[in-house]
């Protein structure tokens, strides 16, 4: 597992300051100039913002496997083969917008694999409910992280086996993820703004 250097007071406020800015500018582009809004294939049909699209029980679920401690952060970490993100020295920092349709039930994706208290962080995580990615590396980790590495943060699996067996209860299911409309391997590099859209389903898209 990777150390951690202490961080100064000046360093974590940055850290949480930049955060809630680009989640603002990331939510507000997401209706007005994102490029793909108008594509249909690969696209689900989101809840509406202004109403509440969670039941009690959706919130409990998602408050079930919502990381909110240091050590459940690093457990993430570790059963995903990741490393723990260096805040003070970022190299890349990009968002993905990700869904979840499971039987053409938009899932909740929880805040998951960063601890805002300590600052441990996955180098692919949320900060909402919102299924916007945040996608980064460090100067001593090159490698970008993919959406297979995020389902393994999440979920602990990104095999087809592995999901249909955490979404639906089965061994076996149909798994497909599309980006920007286009079908898509969860391994594939990702883009700054990319749209994600991950399927599972009992039976393959009509």
């Amino acid at each position: 597992m990777t150390t951690r250097r202490s961080r100064t007071p000046i360093a974590a406020t940055a850290f949480l300051i930049a955060s809630l800015a680009i989640a603002t500018v990331t939510t507000g582009s997401s209706s007005d100039s994102d490029p793909h809004a108008a594509m249909g294939h690969g696209m689900p049909v989101m809840p509406d913002a202004t109403t509440d699209a969670t039941t009690e029980s959706d919130e409990a679920s998602a408050e079930a496997i919502d990381p909110t401690t240091k050590d459940q952060v690093l457990e993430q970490i570790e059963r995903a083969g990741l490393y723990v993100l260096d805040v003070d020295n970022i190299d890349v920092h990009i968002h993905v917008q990700f869904y979840v349709q499971v039987n053409g039930v938009t899932q909740v994706i929880p805040q998951t694999g960063v601890d805002f208290d300590t600052l441990t962080a996955a180098p692919i995580h949320t900060h909402d409910l919102t299924g916007i990615l945040h996608i980064e590396n460090d100067t001593n980790n090159p490698e970008v992280p993919t959406i297979a590495d995020f389902l393994e943060v999440w979920t602990g699996t990104s095999t087809e086996r592995g999901l249909c067996s955490f979404f639906l209860g089965k061994a076996s299911c149909y798994v497909a993820a599309y980006r920007n409309g286009q079908f898509f391997a969860l391994d594939d590099p990702l883009r700054d703004v990319d749209t994600v859209v991950l399927y599972v389903n009992d039976n393959a898209l009509v």
